[in-house]
């Protein structure tokens, strides 16, 4: 894991002309970076090819996060759980940590959920191959 937290902050850093030292864990890459669609597109492509991964924004950038909380909130459902089953590699307490940053459309994606994400999908598609 910290292989892969180190690679891809170097990867933010050289894209988003941001100082290593200034991106964690728990950095949010809109919100604290200011990171924008165009970059999130760059992104996408910089982290599949570097990682060897099949990348789907929608879930690598948690797009419709907000829409989920909702949608459970209005049906009556544990939120936790529903998130869980939309983003199955984010922890319980991972999603925890990002329900007060869900708001409108703006992603609350941190570099630890991106991470968890390439690690999810490398172990997912090497059980594929």
């Amino acid at each position: 894991m910290d292989t892969v937290l180190e690679e891809m902050r170097q990867i933010i850093s050289d894209m988003l002309d941001i100082e290593i030292e200034d991106i964690k864990p728990d950095t949010c890459l809109v919100k604290d970076l200011g990171a924008e669609s165009i970059d999130l597109l760059e992104l996408s492509i910089a982290l599949g090819s570097r990682f060897d991964i099949k990348v789907d924004e929608d879930s690598m950038f948690l797009k419709k996060i907000a829409f989920y909380k909702r949608e459970a909130e209005e049906q009556g459902k544990d939120t936790l759980s529903h998130i869980g089953k939309k983003y199955p590699f984010l922890s319980k307490d991972e999603i925890k940590k990002l329900l007060p940053d869900i708001k409108g459309f703006v992603s609350p994606v941190r570099i630890q959920d991106l991470v968890s994400y390439v690690l999810w999908k490398q172990g997912t598609e090497q059980i594929g191959k």
